[in-house]
């Protein structure tokens, strides 16, 4: 939902660079990553506020511009009716992201406008995970425990059987791109790769590779030391990771005793 606001990327940038930073990359990571917690929850306050009363404003502008305009159709009429519009849209576009984000549901699928459904999903959170009732997609309620499953296993299988599943892959690769485009770092494909579930068609995994050009990839694999698995890690998994700093700071003291001997042997007169 946030990156739908055209401010997101200047207000994240000025956010991250007024973060506090040291001589050490990994806290300073840290330092950066508390502070842009802290500074998204107050943006997010202060742009977006209630999402459900923005579309209520919204719509209520909305009613005021439409009746000026019948009253009036003049140019400047005709202009705040469009942006009324557009800042409808937005606030109902906002508002099916945001019960997406709060649903447990990963959407697999775009194109479903059902803000109920998702409103459904993160309701059941708060009662223990039991749905008593549902609306259909076309809005009519449903409450008997066997239609209310024959939906979910339809809506999961229309999800799963989607034949657009390289949708993603395709706004991924758009987004490599313009990393490379903006930092001027190039992607080193022989380094990457991509995994897929062992149960995966090859057919997926070839449509993948087309469009990407990386190689399947298996688990476990190695990533800065530390052991990818695909089951729960345990501390063998982990060993290398609290080192990883140590040695950093190791190496940044080892390095200035030596900068400091060098100079120490030289003689006074110089």
């Amino acid at each position: 939902m946030w990156t739908s606001h055209d401010r997101f990327l200047a207000d994240a940038k000025q956010g991250w660079l007024a973060a506090p930073h040291t001589s050490y990359p990994l806290l300073t990571m840290a330092m950066k990553l508390k502070h842009m917690k802290t500074f998204f929850r107050q943006w997010n306050k202060n742009i977006f506020k209630n999402v459900t009363n923005n579309v209520l404003t919204a719509e209520d502008e909305f009613q005021i511009a439409q009746s000026n305009f019948d009253a009036d159709a003049s140019q400047g009429n005709s202009d705040q009716l469009q942006v009324a519009r557009q800042a409808l849209l937005r606030s109902h576009a906002q508002e099916e992201i945001f019960w997406r984000q709060k649903s447990r549901l990963k959407w697999l699928k775009e194109g479903d406008g059902n803000t109920k459904f998702f409103h459904g999903y993160a309701n059941s959170r708060r009662r223990k995970s039991i749905i008593s009732q549902i609306n259909n997609d076309e809005g009519d309620p449903v409450d008997n425990k066997d239609d209310i499953a024959s939906l979910f296993v339809a809506h999961f299988s229309k999800a799963f059987t989607s034949e657009d599943h390289t949708r993603h892959v395709q706004r991924l690769m758009v987004f490599l791109r313009a990393y490379e485009e903006a930092s001027g770092q190039m992607i080193n494909v022989a380094k990457s790769s991509f995994i897929l579930h062992e149960k995966a068609s090859s057919s997926i995994s070839r449509s993948i590779g087309h469009i990407t050009g990386f190689p399947r990839g298996a688990l476990p694999f190695k990533y800065l030391g530390v052991s990818c698995v695909d089951t729960r890690s345990s501390s063998v998994d982990t060993r290398g990771l609290p080192r990883t700093p140590f040695g950093l700071i190791w190496d940044s003291v080892s390095t200035l005793d030596q900068v400091v001997s060098t100079l120490e042997a030289f003689p006074e007169n110089i």
